[in-house]
């Protein structure tokens, strides 16, 4: 896969998440979950660097001369520019690590065009992090939530 889209368990090559009654990481087997937190980075970085449909709608608070939006300018690089795989494994993990301050930490970046998608960005991350974190019914079903999420965010 592309590095900047991989998910934190296989950018790791580890289990990110203990699960409960487990007194270490299972062991690291790429399952679709992974596939699907994959897609979720695809749509977290459109919403991020892009103020709309089209080829040439990158934001200009990205470009290396504007002033405004250095922390969005950090995000977009630790997530998905950095030309230094450690800080892009490092970023995945921390954001798995503290998954609760997703929303504070990035979606509230996102471009306002992309406004409406934020509920629905913020349960998908919850999904995963739920799938993650308890290895149930979310971690073998995640296709079903996620289209669900989908579905009700036409």
């Amino acid at each position: 896969g592309t590095l900047p889209y991989m998910s934190g368990d296989v950018i790791a090559r580890k289990t990110l998440h203990i699960p409960p009654g487990f007194k270490s990481p299972p062991p690291f087997v790429h399952q679709a979950i992974h596939d699907v937190e994959s897609l979720f980075w695809v749509l977290v970085n459109l919403c991020l660097t892009r103020k709309g449909p089209g080829a040439e709608m990158r934001r200009e608070e990205l470009d290396n001369d504007s002033p405004s939006h250095t922390r969005l300018r950090e995000i977009v690089d630790e997530l998905f520019e950095s030309k230094n795989d450690e800080t892009l494994k490092e970023a995945k993990k921390s954001r798995h690590e503290q998954w609760e301050l997703f929303g504070d930490e990035v979606v509230a970046y996102f471009h306002p065009y992309f406004e409406p998608l934020k509920p629905y960005v913020l349960k998908w991350w919850n999904t995963l992090i739920l799938g993650y974190r308890f290895r149930g019914e979310e971690f073998y079903n995640i296709h079903n939530h996620i289209l669900r999420i989908l579905k009700d965010a036409r």
